[in-house]
Order: structure tokens, then C-alpha cells, then sequence
């Protein structure tokens, strides 16, 4: 994924493993979530949040030369927030 956006991985491989774990248990949490969306909906409504923010934090990270790849990311996010958020407003409580 690094090489396909062309952004820089840092030297230790450790940060790489803790932001897979960190994922991994995001992934897990957002599994659970779907279960009951109902009963998880604060949860949902946090995640849809962080994407959005992350969104934001890429496009106004990507204000200089060379940071395509930046917005290219951003957009992603931005993507997933409204999908996340189109599919859990009709059914929130």
C-alpha cells in the first residue's frame, strides 16, 4: 500500500506492526458493531467521525508540492466516512 500511494514508511518496522494492530482491532471493533447496529450506535457514530476528521487532517496536510498522493488518501477517507455514514443514518436509533 505505501509503494502504490507513494508515501514514505518510516525506518523501524515496529511502527508499521503497531499501526496493523491498531487496525486489526479497529476492524474487530467495527465487526462487532455490525452485529447490532442499533445497540452500537455510538460506536458507529465515533468511527464515522474519525474517518471524517482523517479526511480532513490529509487534504490540509497535502498543501504543499508533491502531496498528490496525500489527496488521493484524504479522498479515500473521505469516501469511507460517507459511505459509513449513508448506510448507518437510515437504521441508527
Amino acid at each position: 500500500m505505501i509503494r502504490l500511494l507513494g508515501v514514505g514508511s518510516p525506518e523501524d518496522p515496529f511502527y508499521l506492526w503497531l499501526s496493523a494492530a491498531l487496525l486489526a482491532c479497529l476492524g474487530i471493533l467495527y465487526l462487532l458493531a455490525s452485529g447490532d447496529v442499533r445497540r452500537f450506535s455510538p460506536i458507529i457514530a465515533v468511527a464515522i467521525g474519525a474517518q471524517l476528521t482523517l479526511a480532513l487532517t490529509f487534504f490540509a496536510a497535502a498543501q504543499g508540492p508533491g502531496t498528490e498522493n496525500l489527496i488521493r488518501l484524504a479522498g479515500a477517507e473521505l469516501l469511507i466516512g460517507l459511505g459509513l455514514l449513508a448506510f448507518w443514518w437510515p437504521v441508527r436509533s
